[in-house]
This record gives structure tokens, C-alpha cells and sequence, in this order.
């Protein structure tokens, strides 16, 4: 069955939550490492029809949280 908008939405809140909610690394900027691998990641165009919510969360964890600073995590 396919969610709703605000359904979708409030899945992806709760996964942003999550993120947030993780420990902090302890490093503040990311691996040189991380930064080259997030970047080759980064999604230039999107298909007509998306990437859909899963893959989406997917990229956001696997991808682009391991290139973030630890301030960019910081709620302040």
C-alpha cells in the first residue's frame, strides 16, 4: 500500500529524529574519506517518478550523515 503525504512525511521525521538522537562522533569534521564517498553519492537528477521513501532514508543514512560535521547535528 503506498503512504500518504503526511504519512510520508512524518516517516521521514522520525528517521531525521533519529539521526539527531545518535551519539555525536567524536570527531568534528568527517573523514576525508566520508566527504569523497558522500559526494559521489550525491544525487544529481531524480527520475520522474523518484527514488521513493526507503531508498531516500537509505541515502540520507548511508550516504550523507557519515560526511556531516558534528555541528551540523548540533540542535543549537
Amino acid at each position: 500500500m503506498e503512504e500518504t503525504d503526511p504519512q510520508i512525511f512524518n516517516r521521514l521525521a522520525t528517521e531525521i529524529a533519529q539521526i539527531h538522537g545518535q551519539p555525536p562522533s567524536s570527531e568534528v569534521l568527517p573523514s576525508e574519506v566520508a566527504l569523497t564517498a558522500g559526494r559521489t553519492k550525491l544525487v544529481t537528477e531524480l527520475p520522474s517518478s523518484g527514488k521513493g521513501l526507503e531508498q531516500t532514508i537509505r541515502h540520507i543514512r548511508e550516504h550523507l550523515v557519515p560526511a556531516f560535521n558534528a555541528s551540523s547535528r548540533s540542535p543549537n
